[in-house]
C-alpha cells in the first residue's frame, strides 16, 4: 500500500487578460505517476521552474 501516489497528475497555470480570456497556458506538471511505498525515502530534483514545489503542493 503505498502512502503517496498520483497518477496522471496534470497541472496548468492558465494567464487571463482583465476580460477573462485566456492568454497563455503552461504546463507545470505533465501526467505524473508517483507511488511511494513505507519506508522509502525520496527527494525531488530539478532546475528552477520545473514544477517541484507545485507537485509539493
Amino acid at each position: 500500500m503505498s502512502i503517496i501516489r498520483s497518477k496522471d497528475l496534470v497541472h496548468e497555470y492558465i494567464r487571463r487578460d482583465e476580460e477573462g480570456n485566456v492568454e497563455s497556458i503552461q504546463v507545470a506538471l505533465d501526467h505524473v505517476n508517483l507511488n511511494v511505498e513505507p519506508g522509502q525515502f525520496i527527494s525531488i530534483l530539478g532546475h528552477n521552474g520545473s514544477g517541484k514545489s507545485t507537485f509539493a503542493k
